[in-house]
């Protein structure tokens, strides 16, 4: 049991929920906007930051880009197993994950599958399992989860 002075003053605890994971875990949804991986490929290519970032968004940029690997001007990610899977922004995500679900619909196979099923084609972007089992769920919920 804790015991304590009713003279003390303590601090509250202040807690903040974030709408999306410390770094860059959102993909971008206009497609005018630079893709989430635009940081990591310039600190890679020229070791450079963005302008006004804090010294530990800098330390986890870093961090970040030693699972990234740049060839002709396209960023690839390191996977578990030591394959390379390319970053997609946005767009390509989306219409990944529609090809996706249309080479698989006869199975009707979950979100988790899906994104298991990108990752062996190759593609990679941070929020990758969320988006498919969001974009499952919306098929499913409207019917349009198999057009077979």
């Amino acid at each position: 049991m804790i015991q304590l002075d009713y003279g003390l003053h303590i601090q509250p605890i202040q807690i903040k929920a974030r709408q999306s994971p410390v770094y860059c875990a959102i993909t971008n949804e206009a497609s005018n906007e630079s893709p989430w991986f635009v940081d990591i490929k310039n600190y890679i290519k020229d070791r450079t930051y963005p302008v006004g970032i804090s010294d530990n968004d800098k330390k986890t940029i870093r961090r970040l880009a030693m699972g990234f690997f740049m060839s002709n001007d396209v960023l690839y990610k390191r996977s578990h197993e030591g394959t390379l899977l390319r970053c997609v922004d946005a767009n390509e995500a989306r219409k990944i994950m529609m090809k996706i679900q249309e080479e698989i619909c006869s199975t009707h196979a979950n979100g988790h599958t899906m994104a298991k099923q990108v990752q062996r084609c190759g593609y990679f972007w941070m929020t990758m399992e969320k988006d498919c089992i969001d974009t499952t769920k919306k098929l499913t919920f409207r019917g349009d989860f198999c057009r077979c």
